[in-house]
């Protein structure tokens, strides 16, 4: 028995020198594919959603610039009906049902013509104009009233208010916005 413990390991290290690749097989098979580097491919553009398009009414059949007959300016009645026009535009923000919204902006026109009826130089009326024009999409009439605002500022009687009313514009972006440039090109700035 001691022999066959002697020439045992004599025969593993044979077996081991015969056959060298025996210990050294692969476990799965041969040699291993290359991998091949997938393409790259520019992702699809996606189209950044802006929420429904508003479509402005770009005429405005309103002749803001006529001279008429000679008016007498009455600033006090003028301020009465824009703080009742400034009432109802409001009335429209607070109003749920859209007929009730409609009807108080058109309220609001309204009561800011009858105050450029009753002063023609009257810069705050012309503004708040402009923004009922503008919450109704009517572009072209609201940069008409921009363009009559600006010409205000030659006016000794209105200049100074005309000019505060034209700063605050630059200053609120939120004034405009669907159409910013152009509302400060009408004003030239």
């Amino acid at each position: 028995m001691r022999t066959l413990f002697r020439t045992l390991p004599c025969v593993a290290v044979a077996a081991a020198l015969l056959l060298p690749s025996a210990g050294c097989q692969p476990l799965y098979g041969g040699k291993a594919e290359k991998l091949k580097v997938p393409e790259k491919k520019n992702r699809p553009k996606q189209a950044a959603d802006t929420g429904p398009t508003i479509v402005y009414n770009e005429e405005c059949k309103a002749d803001f610039f006529a001279t008429g007959l000679k008016v007498t300016a009455m600033p006090s009645l003028a301020d009465q009906q824009v703080q009742l026009g400034n009432a109802a535009m409001d009335a429209s923000r607070r109003a749920a049902e859209p007929e009730a919204k409609v009807s108080s902006i058109l309220e609001a026109i309204n009561k800011y013509k009858a105050a450029l009826s009753k002063d023609p130089f009257s810069a705050d009326a012309t503004l708040q104009l402009a923004l009922a024009y503008d919450s109704v999409l009517k572009k072209g009439c609201a940069l008409e009233l921009l363009k009559r605002l600006a010409a205000l500022q030659t006016y000794q009687s209105s200049a100074d208010v005309a000019r505060v009313k034209l700063d605050e514009i630059v200053s609120r972006e939120t004034m405009f916005k669907g159409y910013r440039n152009d509302a400060m090109k009408a004003i030239g700035r």
